[in-house]
């Protein structure tokens, strides 16, 4: 059974999200800005893959390095 917060976080969460809310989809590639210095993402798990694609978006060049042979944490 769950608690009566979990209910009103499941409540507010309903209404901050909405589907017009929601960015258009990036369909092409991001220019880089070269003028920025050049960001080093280390690990490719879930966070690093989200700071690689923010920083992506935002046309800084980064390099992403991970240790293991998989990507995903």
């Amino acid at each position: 059974m769950a608690t009566p917060v979990f209910n009103v976080i499941l409540l507010v969460m309903a209404y901050l999200v909405k589907p017009d809310h929601l960015a258009d989809a990036v369909t092409a590639p991001v220019p880089v800005n070269e003028s920025l210095p050049k960001a080093c993402v280390i690990g490719a798990g879930s966070s690093g893959i989200a700071a690689a694609k923010a920083l992506y978006l935002a046309g800084v060049p980064f390099d992403c390095f991970e240790q293991g042979g998989e990507i995903g944490g």
